[in-house]
């Protein structure tokens, strides 16, 4: 039996309802200066983060195995920080850092109601 490979993809800041909302409230300062400090300069789009998944699923990606992609305009872990500063104030949607996340250096994004952000939850 062909065991499939595991690879995963880490998305930087993506153009998704839940970003825009984030932007619009007073912690998007934060987000705007990682964009800023991005070497794209720019918020990845949907596409952008559907490329990299796409390949490591095809034929062309079929030796690798145990990769994680960062794709988008920042590290993870600059993106947990930033939630965790925008989550602090009340003007902002109901996504906080809940973390380290075991076995990662990254933090698990979880919604105060309880869902897990990632998909894990859904």
């Amino acid at each position: 039996m062909r065991v499939p490979p595991v690879n995963t993809v880490s998305p930087g800041i993506t153009a998704t309802d839940i970003a825009r909302k984030e932007l619009a409230c007073p912690g998007g300062d934060a987000m705007r200066q990682i964009l800023r400090r991005s070497a794209a300069k720019r918020i990845a789009m949907v596409d952008d983060i559907a490329a990299p998944v796409e390949f490591l699923a095809g034929p062309a990606a079929s030796l690798i195995t145990g990769a994680d992609q960062r794709a988008g305009t920042a590290h993870p872990r600059a993106g947990a920080r930033l939630w965790l500063t925008a989550a602090r104030s009340p003007e902002t949607p109901s996504l906080a850092v809940r973390g380290p996340v075991s076995g990662s250096s990254g933090s698990e994004l979880v919604d105060k109601n309880g869902w897990d952000a990632s998909g894990d939850g859904l």
